[in-house]
């Protein structure tokens, strides 16, 4: 079968700016792909099944879809974030879009509300509690719904482990590096692949370095629900800590890279 470019669109980590290149470059031959609700876990047997009823696809996005990919000429394409910059922009999305789910609450309670109430149990709140470590492993599938969802250490080294195979991949905060590094990469199976480095929904945290948006958001949370979130976070904080490694060994390998914020 010809190659597919399968792109695992985590909540949040510039999934709009990948699938706006996505679209550019294959147009009809890409799509988007998603189940019936917010919560659905499609699994890499659904997606197969899918993609061998549309055969003229070359690449399709999906909020829903887990690793692994349905077979070796399916190539993945995913993004990664630091957890607690990732939460302070899933909280302003959210805040801002009425209809995203839990969206009165984020207005009525501010960052450190949205915080507090996710680590307090509510399914919902799985949207930060290790939620790349749950989208990248089986975690996401082994309940029926992925509100129901939660990482293990065994799930973060299931993610881990997907990430290392992973080709290329990219970083939010890297994100020129990341589409340079993903068009060297890709454009051995997609002749002439390119990712416009433009970028939608962008909260105003993005014109911030990393370092500064952390430190302002731990500054919002206190140390207290910091030091908590961190700890509901670890998984995901160690899946981060290691995908930068193997960025920044990527990036060498292939003479690429500009240390952006």
């Amino acid at each position: 079968m010809a190659p597919i470019l399968i792109h695992y669109h985590i909540f949040k980590n510039a999934g709009s700016s990948v699938d706006h290149a996505l679209r550019a470059h294959f147009c009809d031959a890409w799509t988007a792909w998603d189940g019936d609700s917010h919560h659905d876990a499609l699994s890499p047997s659904a997606l197969a099944g899918y993609l061998r009823a549309n055969p003229g696809l070359r690449a399709l996005s999906s909020h829903q879809a887990h690793p692994p990919v349905p077979w070796s000429g399916c190539h993945p394409l995913v993004f990664l974030r630091h957890p607690l910059d990732r939460a302070w922009s899933v909280y302003n999305f959210v805040a801002a879009d009425a209809t995203q789910p839990n969206s009165s609450l984020a207005r009525q309670a501010g960052f450190r509300g949205y915080v507090a109430w996710a680590l307090g149990g509510d399914p919902s709140g799985v949207v930060i509690r290790d939620y790349q470590v749950v989208h990248l492993s089986s975690a996401a599938c082994r309940q029926s719904s992925l509100l129901q969802a939660r990482a293990t250490p065994a799930d973060l080294e299931e993610a881990r482990a997907f990430i290392d195979a992973c080709p290329a991949f990219g970083l939010v905060r890297r994100f020129s590096d990341s589409a340079a590094l993903l068009e060297k990469t890709y454009g051995q199976h997609f002749p002439g692949f390119r990712m416009a480095p433009v970028r939608l929904n962008t909260g105003p945290q993005s014109l911030a370095t990393e370092a500064m948006t952390l430190d302002q958001a731990r500054q919002v949370l206190g140390e207290s629900l910091f030091r908590a979130f961190m700890e509901q976070n670890a998984l995901d904080a160690e899946l981060y800590r290691h995908a930068v490694a193997r960025f920044e060994t990527l990036l060498h390998q292939t003479g690429l890279g500009q240390n952006e914020t």
